[in-house]
Parts: structure tokens; sequence; C-alpha cells
């Protein structure tokens, strides 16, 4: 059975609602030149990373735990002439980060609700290599404290994710400040789910009898009325900067 996500994203280059014209503004605001080092975790199909190396000519590594991922992101820096700027890893995203790496940028756009976060920033914080490098951290937060009610309807415990102020408070714990932030607009969600749901009903017309079309619709239909109905107006997401203190 094809899995919705893999159907519903597979137009998408990232995981999370940024477009392209953020991403050059995350990398204004890094000060991103050439020759610097940059580890991509959870990379995906290399999509920040190889436009990073081609309109900033840095070095990097990106890394996932899916080989498929991989295999398109190696095959994209080929399309783009990027591929002796970066290389690409199948590994544990969480075990690849070592003290001796150096890098000056570290992403990680996916962390994701659950994680034990200070954790996590600190092992990243060890493969920077000094005062001046960065790591970027993409997280969904709680924009408006839902009710009691509305999270238990919904099935979603309140410590399901952070608020917005959590962000700052994590980074403190691993001995980072939070210098700056990128938030998103309803706009760039609006269009990120959209994308989906046309990707989804493509798909729908393109397969009207297979047998995993009614799955696939049932989960489609439940995209729309979780987003519509809770989180566009709960839910909240950014990349959040971080420096050593």
């Amino acid at each position: 059975m094809p899995d919705y996500n893999d159907v519903a994203m597979s137009d998408q280059p990232l995981q999370v609602p940024l477009s392209d014209d953020a991403l050059a503004a995350l990398a204004q605001r890094c000060g991103l030149h050439s020759g610097l080092r940059v580890l991509d975790l959870s990379c995906y199909r290399g999509h920040l990373l190889n436009t990073w190396a081609r309109d900033y000519d840095l070095r990097g590594t990106g890394v996932d735990e899916r080989p498929e991922c991989i295999n398109i992101a190696q095959t994209r820096a080929n399309e783009l002439n990027v591929w002796t700027n970066v290389q690409y890893v199948v590994a544990d995203v969480f075990e690849y980060p070592q003290p001796f790496h150096e890098y000056n940028l570290i992403t990680w756009l996916t962390v994701g609700a659950g994680l034990d976060l200070p954790r996590w920033l600190a092992v990243m914080r060890t493969a920077l290599r000094d005062r001046t490098s960065l790591i970027l951290v993409g997280e969904s937060y709680w924009k408006a404290r839902p009710s009691r009610a509305a999270l238990k309807q919904k099935g979603i415990p309140i410590h399901a994710l952070p608020q917005l102020d959590d962000l700052r408070l994590v980074g403190e714990q691993a001995g980072l400040a939070l210098v700056d932030m990128l938030l998103l607009d309803h706009a760039a969600w609006d269009e990120y789910y959209a994308q989906q749901w046309r990707t989804v009903a493509r798909w729908l017309r393109d397969h009207p009898n297979d047998d995993d079309a009614p799955e696939i619709r049932r989960q489609w239909q439940a995209s729309q009325r979780q987003y519509l109905s809770f989180e566009r107006e709960a839910v909240g997401y950014g990349v959040f900067v971080y420096s050593p203190i």
C-alpha cells in the first residue's frame, strides 16, 4: 500500500513549508558564503543543501535514514553540478554529529514534536566549529494554547508541541542563545498543504480503481479537516537560529 505522505509529498522538495524565497532569506540572515561547511540532518531529497551549494558555493553533508531520499538528493546534486561540493550519507541523524566535524552551520528543519530537543541541540553543538557557528532548527509550536476541550476532542496532549518561548529556553539549556527566527505565516502553510491536496487529487484521478484509493481518499479528507478546523489557527512553524553562548 502506498503511504499517504509519500503520495501527498511526492512533488514537494522539502518536508516543511519553506519556499525558495524563505531559504534565501535564511541564507542571508546566516551570512552564507563560499567555503562554509554545512551539515543538513534529515536532509530529505537534498533541496536545501543542493540549493545553497549552488547559490553560495559552500560545502556540505546531507544525512538521512532513507536510501531513496539520498539517491534523489545525489541525482539532483549531479543535475545542478554541485556534486563536488556535497556528499549524502545514509545514517542515523541522532548519531551522526561528532566533535571532530567542525561545521560552520548545522540545519535540522524537521526535528518534530516529542524529541528531547535540549539533548539534541547539545549533541549538534559539539559538532560546531567555533563560537561563530550556527544551528538552525525547524519546529512546530502552539501559536495559541488550545482549549482543553479542543485538545481532548483531537486526542492531542498539550505537551505535544512547545510554546514559542520554550524554544528560547531549550537553547539556553544546551548552552545556546536564540539569535534569530523565521516564523511562517498562513500563506506559507496554506500553500504547503494545498500542494499536497492537489497532488493527492491528481493521484486519485490517475488511480480510480486502485485498491488503496479509498484509504488514500480517507486520509486526504482527514488531512483537510485537521488543518482547516484546528491546525491552521493553533499550530505555527518556524526556523530558530542558535549560536553558542
